[in-house]
């Protein structure tokens, strides 16, 4: 009886295929290792060490208030962190009308670790060291590094190929729209918390696998399958390892202010502790993005901040025009500046300010031309 022959398998195209897995999954891991050795040296050449002792309080924080202390520090080291959520930004409003391939990796990467620098040239002689949160800012700057580094390669070599097909297939749009939607959600959410997983099955019900293009279509499909694929593994891990060395945060920070009314605090973001003795007011305020629009508000309507968390100081960041002259600041110290990633035309500075003056340096900066960008709590 007649059978059909199954060629023999080609063991030499085997090997071969199996080795070039080998190769890149050995340069990623070779990667991630160097990575992380890059970082912690950095840490410890610009970083450490730091002082024994914490700058003294605006106030002597009141004894029944517990948690109305908050370190100083974290005000500066947040950041680099920040910095990521505002490249967030950048990537979604570039990709929006421009192909990914043209975006600034590099400089964006860079910029995390210029930002985080400036940050310790301010804390490493003023403030004890933060171990936890430089360990965390060590590995959430070698992700984004690695991530961005691996895209400029990637989108400068196949992308850029299958460019030269169009950038507006179904993929890419969806990948705009995500882009917008990670961008938005990391202003008040941990990163880790994004559903990349639910966005990675929405890729494969909602967007049609057929269609015109098709090269890019699978080009795309493939680059968003892998990339939102590693990051909810990754993301579902850096959570799970959040969560268990530090718990659930305080969404809320104590602040003394003054020169204000009760009819003020109707305003469900402000929290009335007490009015003290020398007719001031101790309140709670939301932390993070949040902060910055309480805060805002607060001084808009002529109220004078008295301290932050027991602080004296505070960091703020603003985007001026890139011919905006530096030693115009008022009131402010200058720790870092950049041109924006994406638009020389403007740049972003980063400003030692004291919290009992933001009722001056707020409405010197806007009338500067200035957009107050963050407030940094603590």
């Amino acid at each position: 009886m007649w059978r059909r022959r199954v060629p023999p398998s080609n063991p030499r195209a085997r090997r071969f295929g199996w080795g070039i897995v080998r190769r890149l999954v050995g340069g990623f891991v070779a990667a991630v290792f160097i990575m992380a050795v890059a970082s912690a040296i950095f840490i410890g050449i610009r970083c450490y060490p730091g002082s024994a002792e914490q700058p003294r309080a605006a106030a002597a924080p009141p004894a029944d208030l517990p948690g109305y202390r908050r370190a100083e520090a974290f005000t500066y080291l947040t950041l680099p962190e920040w910095f990521i959520v505002y490249s967030a930004d950048d990537y979604a409003r570039f990709v929006e009308s421009s192909s990914p391939t043209q975006f600034p990796y590099a400089r964006s990467a860079a910029q995390y670790w210029q930002f985080y620098s400036s940050a310790c040239t301010v804390t490493r002689k003023a403030y004890p060291f933060e171990w936890g949160y430089h360990m965390m800012l060590g590995v959430i700057g070698s992700s984004f590094t690695l991530e961005y580094g691996l895209k400029a390669v990637y989108e400068n070599t196949v992308g850029r190929a299958t460019g030269w097909f169009g950038h507006d297939t179904p993929e890419d749009a969806f990948a705009a729209k995500t882009a917008a939607e990670y961008g938005a959600f990391m202003h008040t959410v941990p990163w880790y918390e994004f559903s990349f997983g639910s966005h990675l099955r929405r890729l494969w019900t909602d967007v049609p696998v057929f269609g015109p293009r098709p090269v890019r279509k699978l080009e795309r499909r493939f680059a968003l399958t892998l990339e939102y694929g590693v990051k909810a593994v990754y993301g579902a891990v850096i959570g799970l390892a959040t969560r268990s060395a530090y718990g659930p945060e305080d969404l809320k920070i104590f602040a003394r202010v003054d020169r204000t009314d009760d009819g003020l605090f109707r305003d469900a973001k402000v929290e009335t502790v007490r009015r003290t003795a020398q007719g001031s007011y101790v309140v709670r305020l939301p932390r993070y993005e949040a902060f910055t629009r309480a805060a805002l508000t607060l001084v808009d309507a002529g109220v004078r901040f008295l301290d932050v968390a027991g602080n004296e100081r505070m960091l703020m960041t603003v985007v001026v025009p890139a011919s905006f002259v530096e030693r115009d600041v008022r009131g402010g110290e200058v720790i870092a500046s950049r041109l924006l990633p994406t638009d020389g035309r403007r740049k972003r500075l980063a400003l030692r300010v004291p919290v009992a003056r933001l009722h001056e340096i707020v409405p010197s900066l806007r009338a500067a031309g200035a957009t107050i960008e963050h407030l940094y709590d603590y």
